[in-house]
């Protein structure tokens, strides 16, 4: 029998992806089932470059600003007005931006290195997660490294037998803009879209949406400033066909194709300064500024009891 060119390394509170043949590995945490390394082997320059901000293995967290990988979201995407909403007399409170799952450690449930790299996490309802979300749930994750592309698929189960749930979800990865010994500078990295349709939803200050919509035709790279990245942009997707994009920088030809065609949407996010930018495909949106309830959440997932709904992305690196 053959040897596979994958592996796979469970640990207490990191595991790893690896492909061997194409010198590729991903580092993924325990809490919060984050992403925190992505690597892959640039053939041109012979190394391997770490695709996402803040990679764990060389540089230590920045002493301000986002510290993060590639953030799970759930049971809401963004905040919660005042860190609580309400579902009739039902009370749903928040530790801060994008619900508890980024907090939560979950149980590594399965792995497999045959035709590929891929570990199984799962996160079930636990007293902690009721404090702030009383539902009966259970999360599951697969990541999998196959050649040099990572693909991410989401399940979630209602646990209840005799009542829905409603959650949004979503994936943050946030993408470095500074590959070792490339130079250059963020304003050379380009998001590049298929041309088509696109709806903005309108946000403030606080990053609460105003209700006003704007309709765009997009083709090819998207214009936005540092100031609209630090306020983010939230783009919905109607056509399937259309829910992917390229963050491409073509004076270095080096980049990154990201496919999510399961969400309707796409928050784009960075910091001011700050040496990343974060494409973020998810299943619903922060609140109104005039909150509404739970349940009415824009891009809310209604799930019956005791059925489960799967999202993909899938993240392949462009390289010469």
């Amino acid at each position: 029998m053959a040897m596979s060119n994958y592996s796979v390394e469970i640990e207490d509170k990191f595991d790893k992806l690896m492909n061997k043949k194409e010198n590729s590995q991903v580092v993924i945490k325990r809490l919060g089932a984050e992403v925190i390394s992505y690597r892959v082997w640039d053939k041109e320059n012979k190394r391997t470059l770490p695709l996402l901000w803040n990679d764990n293995n060389d540089f230590p967290p920045p002493e301000g600003g986002w510290k993060n990988h590639a953030t799970v979201l759930f049971p809401h995407v963004g905040g919660l007005k005042n860190n609580e909403s309400w579902l009739g007399d039902i009370k749903i409170t928040s530790q801060g931006n994008h619900g508890f799952a980024r907090h939560s450690t979950f149980e590594a449930v399965d792995h497999d290195n045959d035709n590929c790299a891929y570990i199984h996490y799962r996160l079930k309802a636990n007293d902690e997660t009721r404090r702030y979300y009383p539902f009966n749930f259970r999360l599951d994750i697969v990541y999998s490294l196959k050649g040099n592309e990572l693909s991410a698929e989401f399940e979630v189960t209602n646990m209840e037998e005799g009542r829905d749930i409603f959650f949004s979800l979503g994936w943050h990865p946030g993408f470095s803009t500074a590959f070792p010994d490339f130079g250059g500078k963020k304003e050379d990295w380009q998001i590049i879209f298929k041309k088509g349709k696109y709806r903005r939803h309108l946000n403030n200050e606080n990053c609460r949406l105003t209700g006003e919509t704007e309709d765009l035709d997009i083709a090819g790279p998207f214009g936005c400033s540092e100031e609209e990245l630090e306020r983010t942009i939230m783009l919905e997707i109607e056509k399937r066909e259309l829910r992917n994009c390229e963050f491409y920088n073509p004076k270095i030809k080096r980049g990154v194709k990201i496919n999510f065609e399961d969400f309707p949407f796409l928050a784009i996010w960075s910091e001011v300064g700050r040496k990343f930018i974060c494409l973020e495909p998810c299943q619903g949106l922060d609140d109104h500024e005039m909150q509404e309830s739970f349940d009415q959440k824009v891009g809310i997932v209604r799930l019956d009891a005791l059925t489960s709904k799967k999202w993909q992305a899938v993240i392949k690196p462009i390289f010469p």
